[in-house]
């Protein structure tokens, strides 16, 4: 570091050190200034940021959430096609139950037993043609 003493004894530098110094001081006094601002200002902030993280950790998890708005449009849309699931078994099985009282009862349905007689062991008149699907 080069110095040179001045006729009134204060050590003179050369023009980097003085700009490192200038530098120095500058940012020191701004960070005393930004200090004592931050000191009266933080509190409030802190609250604030505090607040609208809060808030929007509420907002995300209610629209997003496993119980937010999109999670209970899930799940009604689940409930809607099992509903309609059920009721196609149910039908289904209604019609079934008839095919089979027709089979079971004192009276058994010719018809019914020639179609099935005619599909399960694939047999058929010699006028008659069969569609196998």
């Amino acid at each position: 570091m080069e110095r040179s003493c001045t006729s009134n004894g204060v050590a003179n530098m050369s023009p980097m050190h003085n700009l490192l110094a200038f530098g120095a001081e500058w940012a020191q006094s701004r960070i005393m200034v930004c200090g004592s601002t931050l000191k009266r200002i933080r509190p409030m902030k802190i609250r604030t940021i505090i607040g609208i993280a809060v808030l929007c950790y509420v907002a995300f998890h209610t629209l997003h959430g496993a119980q937010g708005i999109n999670g209970f449009l899930t799940e009604e849309h689940k409930q809607a096609k099992l509903r309609h699931d059920i009721q196609a078994t149910y039908e289904q099985r209604m019609r079934l139950e008839h095919r089979i009282d027709l089979l079971t009862g004192k009276e058994i349905d010719e018809d019914l037993l020639e179609e099935l007689a005619k599909r399960q062991l694939m047999m058929a008149k010699s006028h008659e043609i069969m569609m196998v699907h």
